[in-house]
């Protein structure tokens, strides 16, 4: 099994148990997050797109009712409807959105993951800053079609 699997599994492991110990995943906590925190409310968003890139499965954007489009893109998004996913009201794209080394965008907080399978490894960010790397993006075929999905369910 490669590392890439080992990954998937790991997370996957994760919020299984997750859901398991909480029964629904809860995600009551993101409008403070996307909005309070940034000194906004949940009118801000009205009527924007909003994008979560690594949303997971808990529903990231379901506070965000009054916006014109929620969209969460997750590697594992179709694997996140089985752990109730499919019963949120935004939509989930499974993408490589998050790469490592060498992606399209470079977070400033470079190295900084937030990741579920590993203990040792589990932090994170409330936001990040991102800067366009240059001058070579990801393989188009992988990054263009992503790109294209998530372009075809915001209507560009």
């Amino acid at each position: 099994m490669g590392e890439v699997e080992r990954d998937r599994d790991g997370k996957l492991e994760y919020w299984s148990a997750q859901k398991e110990s909480e029964g629904d995943l809860r995600n009551t906590w993101f409008e403070g997050f996307y909005a309070s925190h940034f000194g906004l409310t949940r009118g801000d968003y009205t009527d924007k797109r909003v994008l979560d890139i690594g949303c997971g499965p808990r529903g990231s954007l379901e506070w965000a009712t009054t916006a014109a489009e929620r969209v969460g893109v997750d590697p594992l998004a179709d694997d996140y409807l089985a752990l109730g996913a499919a019963d949120h009201a935004m939509t989930y794209v499974a993408a490589p959105a998050e790469r490592k080394g060498g992606g399209l965008y470079a977070s400033i907080e470079e190295g900084v993951p937030f990741d579920h399978s590993d203990a040792r490894r589990r932090y994170g960010i409330l936001s990040a800053r991102f800067v366009r790397t240059a001058p070579a993006p990801p393989k188009p075929s992988v990054f263009r079609r992503a790109l294209n999905r998530v372009a075809r369910i915001l209507g560009r």
